[in-house]
């Protein structure tokens, strides 16, 4: 089973998430029982790798590591050249944003009207299977 939240329902975000947990599938990621305080650093330290990894397969899947590099020395970070860049690799404009801001280049407050919030709709219809 995989399960997200819709925490802030932007498509930046809600991408994001879905392939970080993607990647935890794929690690065959279980749950770590430890018994002793001696296991603590060790099992902590491979929880750090495997989300490091995981953020790092969802960043680099949504967005090519090589052009978002190249995107990013130009150092143009207008509404017009996310939305550019966003064309040239395929992505949601408010993908590219979202990558942007998280990694500092662009402050949380620009360009909001990028991102696709998703509205959430829940059916309990009694004629589903």
């Amino acid at each position: 089973m995989l399960a997200i939240n819709d925490r802030l329902k932007t498509s930046d975000i809600f991408w994001f998430s879905l392939f970080h947990e993607i990647k935890h599938v794929l690690q065959k990621r279980i749950k770590l029982t430890i018994v002793t305080d001696d296991n603590v650093s060790l099992a902590e330290s491979l929880i750090q790798r495997l989300e490091l990894e995981a953020d790092g397969f969802a960043r680099d899947i949504l967005i090519p590591r090589e052009k978002y590099l190249e995107y990013i020395q130009e150092g143009i970070f207008t509404e017009q050249s996310i939305k550019q860049f966003a064309e040239k690799v395929d992505i949601d404009p408010g993908i590219v944003l979202g990558r942007l801001q998280k990694d500092k280049y662009v402050p949380y407050s620009y360009f909001n009207n990028l991102k696709i919030r998703y509205e959430i709709q829940l059916n309990f219809s009694s004629t589903a299977c």
